[in-house]
Formats: structure tokens, C-alpha cells, sequence
């Protein structure tokens, strides 16, 4: 069945994000939500991203990579 598909369709999925983990209990970080009003309007400056862990519930403020 492999042999069947096009060389490209294996890689169709693929994307080049970077993966975040949670520093309390290492799970990756899935859902993104909004920062908070003093990170948005006193620190807006700072490349942050904040996340919610789904396991400890966590918020975790992760730097974001500029390209």
C-alpha cells in the first residue's frame, strides 16, 4: 500500500511549528490563549505567547521565535 501513494503525500501533514512543553508536568502544550491585559499593554514589546496545560492546568508564558 505504500508503494502505491505519490513520494510527496507521506510529508501532506507535515508542519515546521515548534512543539512547547509544559514545565511542571512535560506535556506538550496545545491551547493557545490571550495574554494578560498587563503582558498585552505594559509588555507588549516582549515576543510572549501564553498557553494552558490540559493536564496540571497550568498557564505558561513561553517566548516566542522571531523568523
Amino acid at each position: 500500500m505504500e508503494n502505491l501513494l505519490p513520494p510527496f503525500s507521506k510529508y501532506a501533514f507535515y508542519n515546521n511549528k515548534q512543539v512547547y512543553y509544559c514545565p511542571h508536568c512535560h506535556t506538550e502544550l496545545h491551547h493557545r490563549i490571550s495574554r494578560g491585559w498587563i503582558v498585552k499593554y505594559l509588555f507588549f514589546w516582549l515576543p510572549l505567547k501564553r498557553y494552558r496545560c490540559d493536564k496540571c492546568f497550568n498557564f505558561v508564558y513561553v517566548k516566542r521565535e522571531r523568523h
